[in-house]
Order: structure tokens, then sequence, then C-alpha cells
């Protein structure tokens, strides 16, 4: 699993996330998001819940994964704890755009949960950035959320 590092904004909140690959980096950046809200290691893993995102270009996939996530949890009333990405940057459908195809393993929300920082009301494009590091040295975002 990759690094994040929690960054200070006057409106907003926001993360660093770097990862090994692009997998990687959209799982890291999914549980520090999640982090922010609630402790994702306290959630017992009950199901499966698939989450998939498209977009034009990395940033695109990164800001759509991570807001399906949000009304995932938010709509589905669904509290993630784990999070796996598969990442195709580039389809022979369409060479410049990039799809997600994910997992998000949890529970169902209940008394159980305990909220720990605010809520997330969604991602932003403010700052949104995904950066490759060169070759085989994986790939970091920055991202901002409203709450």
């Amino acid at each position: 699993m990759g690094t994040f590092e929690s960054l200070a904004h006057t409106a907003d909140v926001g993360f660093h996330a770097s990862g090994t690959s692009l997998d990687d980096l959209f799982a890291t950046a999914a549980l520090a998001m999640l982090s922010i809200e609630y402790d994702p290691a306290a959630v017992d893993v009950e199901e499966e819940r698939p989450v998939a995102a498209a977009a034009d270009d990395l940033e695109g996939a990164l800001f759509a994964w991570l807001s399906e996530l949000i009304w995932l949890h938010d709509a589905e009333r669904f509290v993630p704890a784990r999070v796996r990405a598969e990442v195709r940057a580039g389809t022979p459908s369409d060479p410049g755009g990039c799809e997600v195809d994910g997992w998000a393993e949890g529970a169902p929300m209940g008394d159980w949960f305990v909220q720990k920082g605010p809520q997330l009301k969604a991602v932003t494009l403010h700052g949104l950035t995904v950066v490759a590091l060169g070759a085989g040295a994986g790939y970091e975002a920055t991202v901002y959320l409203d709450v």
C-alpha cells in the first residue's frame, strides 16, 4: 500500500497520496479520503460492492472514482473498510481515456459507525493532480475535498 498525508486548506481538506502503480495510487487515495471522515480499520468487512469510473484522463478518472466512493457512502449508506482498483489508461476503444474498475469491502452503516472527522461532501477539481514519477517510480496525486 502506498502512503498519504493530509494537506491544510482554508475551506476544504486535502491529501497527497502516492502508490507504486496506478492501481495502488487509486486505492491509497480512496483510503486517504475515507480516513478523513472515519477510521476504515474499525469497519468489519461484511460484503463487497463494485465501484467503476471512467474519464478522459487520469485526473478525471481519479475525480470520478473518489466521487463514486462518496456516493456509495452517502446514498447507499455503505462504509468501505478496504478498496481495490484496476486502472486502465488508454483502452482500445478510447486511447486517450481512462477506466477504473474496483471494489469496496465494508459494511452497511449502522449504530456502530463512528464519525471522527468532517463529513465528505464532494471531490473538487481544485489542485487535483496525478503525476507519474518516472520509470518504475510510481505515481503521486494531490486531492482536495469539500467538507
